[in-house]
């Protein structure tokens, strides 16, 4: 039974700092030539596209490309502010705005922080003009930034850093040493 009990905390041990190592060393690739997530919606007289640089939760790069009727860059947009909320979290991030950047005519940029968990975001972008502002709303399904651990049908990562814990405070305890009458090491004279 000991060494059932030492191999499954060995296993949570490693699964654990897999885990924490994988985290602390891969870093996410942004590389705005290519972004992962492109949405357009047509908003009045202008078209905006969002694009999305890494698909995956974490750090991002945001690029508003908005455009008037004409097709061309909408060089009277004066500002632009992202505002991202992720439905059914009550988080506080929905009130934080992320001002855009203008890098040129009708184009902005965006580095943000916030898109920090996975699964489906609401980005909306509010678009000021002299002519007043528009607001266009995309979503955007944002993948995890490394491979999960969920194991033994559906247990997360804390479960099972509860459930090594445990273990070594059992083990500690000596809830684990041999029953009495049992054969047991004697240490020599």
């Amino acid at each position: 039974m000991k060494g059932l009990i030492w191999g499954v905390g060995m296993l949570l041990a490693g699964i654990l700092a897999w885990q924490v190592v994988s985290a602390a060393f891969v870093a996410p690739v942004l590389d705005e030539e290519r972004p992962a997530i492109a949405v357009q919606q047509t908003a009045g007289d202008l078209t905006v596209t969002l694009r999305i640089v890494s698909a995956e939760s974490g750090p991002n790069v945001l690029l508003a490309a908005i455009d008037g009727p004409d097709g061309r860059p909408a060089g009277a947009v004066t500002a632009v502010t992202l505002f991202p909320e992720m439905p059914g979290h009550d988080m506080a991030i929905a009130l934080r705005a992320v001002p855009m950047e203008r890098t040129g005519d009708g184009r902005f940029r965006a580095e943000t922080p916030a898109l920090d968990m996975f699964g489906v975001w609401n980005l909306s972008l509010a678009v000021v003009r002299p002519a007043g502002e528009t607001t266009v709303s995309f979503q955007a399904q944002l993948a995890p930034t490394r491979p999960q651990v969920v194991l033994f049908a559906g247990l997360p990562l804390l479960a099972l850093a509860v459930a090594m814990a445990g273990v070594l405070l059992l083990w500690r305890r000596g809830a684990f040493a041999a029953a009495p009458g049992s054969p047991q090491e004697t240490p020599a004279p």
